[in-house]
């Protein structure tokens, strides 16, 4: 499910958003002897410190099982996963440690900034629209604004023609807000009504 994955990789994090999402949630969240985050559940009649990782990679394993149902034909599964912009060399590797843990060749696992995908996703999209649309966007710059669960990036591309007529798309400047996404104004919602709740009922 999109909107558990969008929760768990902001969790991964050590930002404003994965200490509000944590806090939201009431997760009793630590770190471990390495500094990396751990959730206390229970399950199976007692306490247990799960790593976010370990969660993610329980995510990713039924994620791949199931791609692997729908394309049973297809042998090995590749996957693309979205992850923030902002993602670094560290966030990269909790990635692919997750992908370890749920038991995926992490060969099969690609990693794509979103603003990538993104501008991937628009650059299918103009290559099948009229001849004469495509025309007008010849040489312009193109604005893609793009609010994910955990960000906001705002994206220029140009525009432009290939000799053959096909669309030459190029990312030209991306900038992005970690701690600003829907999840943002999940949480907005949530403590407005409640606030609305409380005055009219007096219970915390």
């Amino acid at each position: 499910h999109t909107y558990i994955y969008s929760c768990i990789h902001m969790l991964i994090g050590d930002d404003i958003s994965a200490k509000e999402l944590a806090s939201h949630f009431k997760l009793n969240m630590t770190k471990d002897s390495k500094g990396r985050g751990v959730i206390l559940l229970h399950y199976n009649g007692e306490d247990v410190n799960f790593s976010v990782r370990a969660i993610l990679g329980y995510f990713f394993f039924h994620l791949y099982s199931r791609v692997s149902e729908v394309f049973p034909a297809e042998g090995k599964v590749h996957i693309a996963v979205p992850i923030p912009p902002t993602a670094d060399t560290v966030l990269k590797h909790a990635y692919l440690d997750s992908a370890r843990i749920g038991g995926i060749d992490p060969t099969f696992l690609s990693l794509i900034h979103s603003d990538d995908a993104l501008v991937a996703a628009y650059a299918r999209k103009i290559s099948v629209i009229r001849v004469e649309d495509r025309e007008i966007l010849n040489g312009k710059n193109v604005c893609l604004i793009e609010m994910g669960h955990g960000h906001t990036s705002i994206i220029i591309i140009g525009v432009s023609q290939n000799s053959d007529g096909t669309p030459n798309v190029v990312k030209k400047k991306c900038v992005f807000d970690n701690n600003l996404g829907a999840v943002n104004f999940d949480f907005r919602i949530f403590d407005h009504f409640s606030e609305i709740c409380k005055s009219k009922t007096g219970s915390a």
